[in-house]
Formats: structure tokens, sequence, C-alpha cells
């Protein structure tokens, strides 16, 4: 009788278990790492592409303080790269079909400060 009365909570844990393991295994990139972003001979190998391409599908710097991003990921490119994007990270060069392209993480600020909008672009 005690097996009834816990089969479908244990069945949903399961469940719940399956799908956080195929969310994790799934998710693009590499888990972010401070260390590992500021470095600069692991972006020339696009590790920090890597990293960005999971921080934007999982929607992880939403929010964020800018303090708490330049803490993180160190001083960010010169805003004059791009004037609509109050930070610009590049991330690697020469993804796809051209070696001279760069790939940049852009990310919007909202008025006091805080992380609203980001996303990757190639130039």
């Amino acid at each position: 009788m005690m097996w009834q009365r816990w089969k479908w909570p244990l069945a949903g844990i399961g469940v719940a278990a399956v799908v956080i393991a195929v969310w994790v295994i799934r998710s693009p990139g590499r888990p972010f790492n401070a260390v590992d972003w500021q470095d600069e001979r692991l972006a020339s190998k696009g590790v920090r592409l890597e990293m960005a391409e999971r921080l934007v599908a999982r929607g992880t710097l939403k929010g964020i303080p800018q303090a708490e991003i330049i803490g993180r990921m160190g001083k960010p490119a010169p805003a004059s790269y791009s004037p609509n994007w109050q930070m610009v990270y590049w991330l690697a060069q020469g993804r796809g079909s051209s070696p001279t392209e760069s790939d940049w993480l852009m990310i919007r600020l909202t008025d006091d400060g805080f992380v609203s909008e980001y996303r990757i672009v190639r130039d």
C-alpha cells in the first residue's frame, strides 16, 4: 500500500530529473567561467564564444547589474564599436565562412544599469 501512495510523486521526480539532464546536455556551448573568459588565449580558441552561446541560450545575463558583468567578464571593448549597445565583448574570430569576421557579445542596459538585452552578432 505504501508503494501506491508514492508511485506518482516518484514518477514525477524521475521525469523532472530526465528533463533537467536533457536540458543540461543539449544546452549549447559550455558553462561560464570568469577566469577562462578573461584568458585571451582561450578566447582566440573559441572558448569565450562557447560560453556566450550558453549565456544567451539560457537567458543568464538578463537583469544583472553592469558592475557585476564587468566583475565577471572584465572591461568591455569601447562602446564606440556599436553605439546602440552599452557593452561589447569580443568573442572569437573566423567562425563561419570568413576568417576576417568576428563574433561579439552585445549587451544593452536599462537606464539604471541592468542588462535588458544581449545577443551574439558577427561583423
